[in-house]
């Protein structure tokens, strides 16, 4: 994939071990990595606003010309 793409992971998660987060990263060229250390499976969750404020800085949401369709761009 070739968009910004934000991994978040427990340094303590039990179910999928860091290194697969570390594998996964790898593939993604535009890729940006987070490891919680102290966080677990689930812990990550606690991050989520500020996942969702690196996604509002680094994420884009295609428009419709609103010109064309007489309309507001939808979403």
């Amino acid at each position: 994939m070739h968009v910004p793409t934000l991994v978040v992971h427990g340094g303590d998660d039990r179910v999928v071990p860091p290194a697969q987060g570390e594998w996964f990263l790898r593939a993604l060229p535009l890729g940006e990595s987070w490891l919680r250390p102290r966080d677990g499976h689930i812990g990550v969750l606690d991050s989520i606003p500020l996942a969702l404020d690196w996604l509002l800085r680094h994420g884009s949401v295609p428009h419709a010309d609103s010109s064309s369709r007489g309309g507001s761009p939808s979403l």
